[in-house]
C-alpha cells in the first residue's frame, strides 16, 4: 500500500474514486492513518478487517475467514480488485506495475525462431539459488530447454531465452520457498537465506528496496509480517498483525524467511 500510494497522482485518483468501491475507500482510510495511530490495536484491526472484506466482496474470495492465505495470492487479488474499481483510471496503475517479457523459442533441430511478447504482472517468482537476489535473477533468465514442438519441422524440443524489454516501475520478487518434495511426498519450506541489496539494477533500471514480507513458521503453518522502509527516519518499520514495532536498523531487518520483496 505504501509503495502504491507513492505513484504520482495515485493518491489523488484513489480519493476521487473512493466512492466507486469498498477497496479504494479502505485504501484511502488506511493511508490516512497518522504514524501515531499505527500502534493502536483497535484502529488497525478494524481497518485491516474492512480492507479484507472489501477484497472479498469484489473478488469473491474469503480472506476475512481467519484462515491463512498466501501473501502473493492476496497481493494479486488486491491488484485485480483495484483494476475493477478504478475503471478507466486503472491505466495509471498498469503503467507502473505491468511490464513486458519476450520469450524466444529456438528449435534445436532446424533453429527456426519464434518470439512471443506478453504483459507480465510485477511479481517475478525466483528460485532460491546462490546466496543473493542477483544470483536468483540470473537463474530466472538463464537459457532452458523446453518441450515445445516446432511448427516448421515438428521437432519436440526448443531452447527458451527470456528478456524484459519493458520493466515496470514497481516490481515484486517472490522467493520460491515452498516446493513439493517427491521423496517426502509433501510441500517443504526452504529456509535458505538470500541477501537482498538495498539497490537493485534490473534490465538497466535501478530499484530501491521499499519493503518485504517475511513468513514465520513451517510449510503447514505460520504467519506473515511486513517490514517497510521509512524515508523520514532512514530505518525500517516492522508491522506484525495489529502491532506496530519500533523502528529497526537495516542490519537487523532481514531474517532467513523473506518471501516477497518490493
Amino acid at each position: 500500500v505504501t509503495v502504491l500510494m507513492n505513484i504520482p497522482r495515485m493518491t489523488e485518483i484513489m480519493n476521487n474514486n473512493s466512492d466507486k468501491g469498498p477497496l479504494l475507500r479502505e485504501l484511502c482510510r488506511l493511508c490516512s492513518l497518522p504514524p501515531g495511530m499505527q500502534s493502536s490495536t483497535f484502529t488497525v484491526r478494524r481497518i485491516v478487517s474492512e480492507f479484507c472484506r472489501s477484497v472479498d466482496h469484489t473478488t469473491e474470495r474469503n480472506f476475512d475467514s481467519g484462515q491463512q492465505y498466501d501473501a502473493c495470492f492476496f497481493l494479486l487479488s488486491v491488484f485485480d480488485c483495484m483494476r475493477s474499481e478504478l475503471g478507466d483510471d486503472a491505466v495509471l496503475l498498469e503503467t507502473h506495475i505491468q511490464g513486458e517479457i519476450n520469450s524466444t523459442f529456438t528449435c534445436l533441430n532446424c533453429y527456426d525462431q519464434t518470439v512471443t511478447r506478453s504483459s507480465v504482472e510485477p511479481i517475478l517468482s525466483l528460485p532460491i539459488q546462490g546466496h543473493a537476489i542477483p544470483e536468483a535473477l540470473i537463474d530466472y533468465y538463464k537459457t532452458v530447454v523446453v518441450d515445445r514442438t516446432c511448427k516448421k519441422c515438428d521437432h519436440q524440443y526448443s531452447q527458451l531465452d527470456r528478456d524484459m524489454p519493458v520493466v515496470s516501475d514497481i516490481i515484486f520478487l517472490q522467493l520460491k520457498r515452498f516446493m513439493f518434495s517427491i521423496s517426502e511426498n509433501r510441500v517443504q519450506k526452504i529456509e535458505t537465506k538470500l541477501k537482498a541489496p538495498s539497490v537493485l539494477v534490473l534490465e538497466g533500471k535501478t530499484f530501491e528496496l521499499a519493503s518485504f514480507v517475511t513468513h514465520h513458521g513451517s510449510d503447514g503453518a505460520g504467519y506473515y509480517t511486513a517490514t517497510v522502509w521509512d524515508k523520514s527516519s532512514g530505518k525500517y518499520n516492522l508491522y506484525n498483525d495489529a502491532e506496530f514495532a519500533m523502528r529497526i536498523s537495516e542490519a537487523k531487518s532481514k531474517s532467513d524467511s523473506e518471501y516477497i520483496y518490493c
